[in-house]
């Protein structure tokens, strides 16, 4: 709290006091006629200002953290200003500047506000926002689309999910506190992979895949079968032993998907689905959202695989990605990794660079190298 109180005055006076005074000395231009007006207006942005800054910097530290980057809190605070912008402090801040030019009327401290915009702009986008993406995974993106990062909501968002007779619940997320119901990721999978499947050539059918057990012909025939099974299991029918995947023409690929995804959508339809437990033929018992989980991320990196080997890396879902990774994440247990053999079923993580993109994180989270040549 101490810490935080400091970097809180201490920037806000550097900010707010210490530049404005090097910049004007404190001394405004009277020579207009509407100066009054003006500098009115200023000084109610710089209370707005105020009032907002330090209402979000009590949130923080009530959520058990701070604004200061580096300190993130446990928990995702999505209440008062942060759920009508994402930016609050960094608004509320420009807010001051902006009032202090009015107040001052002086065009340095104008030059001031637009460049200290500019800076927290891109520090917002270069490392804040992919660090929450990192630390917050999907409540994270739910809040990114739903909250403008800099022009503020006329209402203020809340993260309960709406109620209704939505066939596919929305998932509550909300405060960190990720919900497990990640089926509408698990349904946009396979039209993902549907269409990476159907601008696949036949002569590319023989090329290697970054999963080393298939090439891509093989990869099209167990990705269709994983489809089906996923569908399957939200009938409540057991899976077939073994991993053997019957053959689907090229062709037929896309439809294919396309069909198990409605009738996943059918099958998973039920919440009481996500809470049964289900037995699989190697005598493991997982929970619905266990295994939409699982399905979600080989759906997911089984596309990714295919897009590897056929070019089209392009072409993926941007959107499904970090979902995809959070339910990896969610169901693979370390001892899964090279429990049968070395890479069976899954290899160790590869280490990636923190500029890695989503899709690339979860290709090294399931064991591949995504900067790795095939071939």
């Amino acid at each position: 709290m101490v810490v935080s109180a400091c970097w809180y005055l201490l920037t806000g006076g550097v900010g707010a006091l210490l530049v404005p005074w090097w910049l004007t000395g404190w001394r405004a231009d009277h020579s207009h006629a509407w100066w009054g007006a003006v500098a009115a207006l200023g000084v109610l942005l710089i209370v707005i200002g105020v009032l907002t800054t330090v209402d979000v910097f009590v949130r923080f530290v009530r959520a058990g953290g701070t604004p200061v980057p580096g300190a993130m809190t446990e928990r995702l605070v999505v209440t008062g200003p942060n759920g009508r912008v994402r930016n609050p402090i960094y608004v509320g801040a420009l807010a001051i500047f902006l009032g202090e030019t009015l107040l001052l009327q002086r065009w340095r401290m104008l030059v001031f506000s637009v460049a200290a915009w500019i800076g927290t702009a891109a520090f917002v986008h270069w490392y804040e926002e992919p660090a929450l993406r990192r630390r917050f995974g999907t409540d994270y993106e739910t809040y990114r689309h739903e909250v403008p990062a800099w022009r503020p909501r006329l209402r203020t968002w809340t993260s309960d999910p709406p109620t209704g007779n939505s066939r596919c619940p929305a998932t509550p997320r909300g405060n960190g506190m990720a919900d497990p119901d990640r089926r509408s990721m698990l349904f946009a999978s396979y039209e993902n992979a549907a269409v990476i499947a159907s601008a696949i050539g036949h002569e590319q059918l023989a090329h290697p895949t970054p999963c080393p057990r298939y090439d891509v012909a093989a990869l099209i025939d167990h990705l269709v079968e994983a489809g089906n099974r996923a569908a399957a299991l939200g009938r409540g029918e057991p899976p077939p032993p073994g991993d053997e995947s019957p053959h689907v023409e090229l062709s037929d690929a896309p439809a294919q998907l396309r069909r198990a995804a409605q009738e996943a959508a059918v099958a998973w339809v039920s919440d009481f689905a996500l809470s049964s437990t289900f037995t699989m033929p190697w005598g493991e018992e997982y929970t619905g959202a266990t295994l939409v989980d699982m399905y979600l991320a080989e759906l997911a990196t089984h596309a990714w695989d295919l897009a590897k080997a056929t070019g089209q890396l392009d072409k993926l879902d941007r959107s499904l990605a970090l979902p995809a990774l959070d339910g990896a994440r969610a169901a693979i247990k370390p001892q899964y990794r090279d429990m049968i053999e070395p890479g069976s079923p899954f290899a160790p993580e590869v280490p990636l660079s923190p500029s890695a993109h989503d899709w690339e994180r979860l290709a090294a989270f399931m064991g591949r190298n995504p900067r790795a040549s095939l071939g």
